[in-house]
């Protein structure tokens, strides 16, 4: 019991600390956790494409603000192009459905995702 506490005070502490729309990234990952209670096949599929879209066009939205804070050096993470293709490709793998194999394979890649294009509020 008490490491199911910790895990959920984990979660909860990331969310909070997360600052933007990385928390999309956070809550696509939440749902695809294999449980009956936050996994339901084809909505979670498609609640995860969505996260990731609201993700991109943050990032896309952002590129020429991320660019300026660039030469000022005053900017923590950056998308580089094989960054928008993982997520394009986590998108169209949402398609195909394998209990299990599926959602793991996804939680590694907004595993991916998160690590790198997200960053804390200060």
């Amino acid at each position: 019991m008490k490491s199911t506490t910790a895990a959920f005070k984990t979660i909860s502490n990331e969310i909070v600390m997360t600052k933007g729309a990385g928390k999309f990234i956070l809550f696509a990952a939440i749902l695809n956790i294999p449980s009956p209670v936050t996994f339901i096949p084809y909505l979670t599929q498609a609640f995860t494409i969505l996260f990731l879209a609201f993700f991109l066009k943050y990032m896309v939205t952002n590129e020429n603000k991320i660019k300026e804070a660039q030469k000022s050096s005053n900017i923590q993470y950056t998308m580089k192009p094989w960054g928008k293709w993982l997520i394009y490709g986590t998108m169209a793998f949402q398609i195909i459905w394998i209990p299990y194999v599926m959602q793991l394979v996804t939680l590694v890649a907004l595993g991916i995702i998160y690590a790198n294009f997200t960053k804390y509020n200060q």
